[in-house]
């Protein structure tokens, strides 16, 4: 009997690992040192075959005991071979100080730094990978493990550095939801109830907005192109799409119209009476929207078509009608509606 094979879609769960012991230095400071099996910590004269592998060791090292890697000096060997990698603690070493005259110095291009805060603690966590010529390995030359401040809790885990990472999954999530006008807040609790809790997401809130912001900023100077590349797409691949566009002088679409196959099949039904209204100002591009519209026999509103015009001119509007008539293969309607402002 074939044995059945069977997927786990269980979410994925945040490590945990017990509460750290404290211990007292010799100069009277206290340190964390993290419980974390032994199997999964770096020892003195641990063999690594590539750089790579430590440094992916160690970083599996902190993900366990909830704190954030970071790499720090190298030392290579003619320029070549790296000789000595250290991976410190992200709050290893501390901030440089400034001049008082220099907080607040607006930068060259007139803005003002940003003041971040201060997260070096100091810390003396640390391991430090040495190459060895004769067998062309690296093994821990140095591995301090206690550290001088708390480690983060299992809740506050998600939020660390490390454990935030955008996904292409996520990524196509708020892409697709901003094509249906969701923003990056409503995209966050929808993806963290499919998982099953803000645990389970692996990005935070601002994760979201930065990267709509991101998407925003990249399409900026781009949406006409993309608008029209859809397009092309769009009648190329479903049959009965159409759509027409100008340009004006600098390269901007100042009129659009496109109308797809059910729009041209609700025109062929209904299309003895039209009815369109130009509405002002509701859109970043200052464009005129110029619905084609209609009351079916069901009393439902159905459309004929879309249009945006930059002006309200007698040249745009009579451009407007004249696509509109040619995507409907010159068929007029016998009578049209029009609200007089």
């Amino acid at each position: 009997m074939a044995e059945e094979c069977t997927m786990d879609t269980s979410p994925r769960l945040l490590p945990r690992s017990p509460r750290p012991e404290t211990q007292l230095t010799p100069s009277w400071t206290k340190e964390w040192f993290p419980c974390c099996p032994e199997e999964e910590k770096p020892y003195l004269g641990k063999i690594f075959p590539t750089l790579e592998d430590g440094i992916n060791f160690y970083k599996n090292y902190a993900k366990i005991c909830h704190f954030v890697m970071r790499l720090s000096s190298t030392t290579m060997i003619a320029g070549k071979i790296v000789s000595l990698k250290h991976c410190l603690c992200n709050k290893a070493g501390f901030k440089e100080v400034r001049n008082n005259k220099q907080e607040g110095k607006t930068r060259e291009s007139g803005t003002h730094q940003r003041r971040t805060k201060v997260t070096r603690t100091g810390c003396k966590a640390k391991c430090v990978l040495k190459y060895y010529a004769e067998d062309r390995t690296y093994r821990v030359l140095v591995f301090h493990e206690g550290h001088n401040h708390c480690l983060a809790s299992p809740m506050s885990y998600q939020y660390l550095k490390s454990s935030r990472k955008m996904t292409m999954m996520q990524k196509n999530f708020i892409v697709n939801n901003a094509r249906v006008n969701i923003g990056p807040v409503k995209s966050f609790r929808m993806y963290k109830e499919q998982v099953g809790g803000y645990g389970n997401v692996g990005a935070t809130l601002q994760d979201f907005k930065n990267f709509h912001r991101d998407m925003k900023e990249y399409i900026k100077d781009q949406d006409g192109k993309i608008l029209i590349e859809n397009f092309l797409m769009k009648r190329d691949v479903f049959e009965g799409f159409y759509f027409d566009y100008e340009l004006d002088d600098e390269y901007h679409i100042c009129r659009l119209f496109w109308a797809d196959a059910i729009c041209r099949k609700n025109y062929r039904l209904f299309g003895d009476m039209v009815s369109f209204d130009a509405t002002y100002d509701t859109n970043k591009y200052s464009m005129a929207f110029v619905p084609f519209t209609r009351v079916d026999h069901h009393k439902s509103c159905i459309s004929f078509g879309v249009g945006f015009i930059g002006r309200e001119t007698a040249e745009s509007f009579e451009w407007l009608l004249r696509t509109f008539l040619q995507a409907m293969r010159n068929y007029e309607p016998t009578s049209q509606t029009k609200i007089q402002r």
